[in-house]
């Protein structure tokens, strides 16, 4: 027992060194060990705040540069329809008029004559005049310019003046009116001229002329007349005409008659009439 005690101390010494030794052998492991535990800690608990938030490319990154698209030409490339080119739209054409018989009504219409001369020394305008006339326009007041008139007839007959004598030395023997062959002076229109391209206008005046043959006794000489008509209405028309013509082309011949002298050889020749639609319906 007391050897034991003796050598006590002794075997703590050498456990004690067997110890030392065994912890120098482990150090730098367990070190290690202790101080990754020790970093992992300190990051886990970094408050997330402090966490930078550019995420922007470095300055000094070369900035992109454009790079030439190829195109596929296999696949068309979608092309614009052009936008329809704006056109005028052309202007309906007038609806066809309506041809119309137009009759000289003898009630509102005259022809005259007029001529000059010197009655026991002073000068007088003779006028005859007659409301036996008669005639016929056909007319289309959307196409004036087609217009046709007819024949006019006056009964020579008829014409009278101011004075009886002078009426009678008329019809037998001026215009040997008496005789049945020469009752009707006829006007035969053979053109229009001078009438707008355009549709009659109601209530407006149009002028014109209108040629033709006139026909007294059994002579004929061209003549024209210069015309003013207007459209009343759809189914009226009223007009003037009138034309200078010479006796001496027709062979007209004045008696002596005393106290008439200086009987002029122009005649002037005038009609004023009114035509109407012969059937309106």
């Amino acid at each position: 027992m007391n050897q034991l005690r003796r050598f006590a101390p002794l075997l703590l010494a050498a456990a004690t060194l067997i110890l030392f030794t065994a912890c120098q052998a482990n150090g730098p492991e367990t070190a290690a060990q202790a101080e990754s535990v020790e970093s992992t800690a300190e990051s886990s608990i970094e408050p997330t705040a402090l966490q930078p938030t550019n995420t922007a490319a470095p300055t000094d990154t070369p900035a992109p540069t454009d790079t030439p698209q190829v195109l596929d030409t296999a696949t068309p490339l979608p092309t614009e329809e052009p936008s329809p080119t704006p056109t005028e739209t052309p202007e309906p054409a007038p609806e066809p008029g309506i041809v119309r018989s137009y009759v000289m009504n003898p009630e509102r219409s005259e022809v005259r004559f007029r001529i000059d001369e010197v009655l026991f020394g002073n000068p007088k305008t003779v006028v005859g005049r007659t409301n036996q006339v008669a005639g016929e326009i056909q007319l289309d007041l959307q196409e004036p310019q087609m217009a046709e008139v007819g024949p006019i007839t006056i009964n020579a007959r008829e014409l009278a003046t101011d004075d009886s004598f002078r009426n009678r030395a008329l019809r037998r023997q001026i215009l040997d009116s008496a005789q049945d062959e020469y009752q009707f002076i006829i006007f035969t229109p053979l053109e229009v001229n001078g009438l707008s391209d355009g549709p009659a206008v109601v209530g407006e005046e149009q002028s014109f002329e209108l040629s033709g043959e006139l026909q007294i006794r059994d002579i004929v000489q061209p003549v024209t007349f210069q015309m003013v008509v207007t459209a009343v209405s759809e189914t009226e028309l009223s007009g003037t005409g009138e034309t200078t013509v010479l006796r001496s082309d027709y062979g007209l011949q004045i008696p002596s008659v005393p106290g008439v002298a200086n009987v002029s050889d122009e005649v002037q020749l005038e009609i004023e009439f009114v035509a109407q639609v012969d059937d309106p319906a």
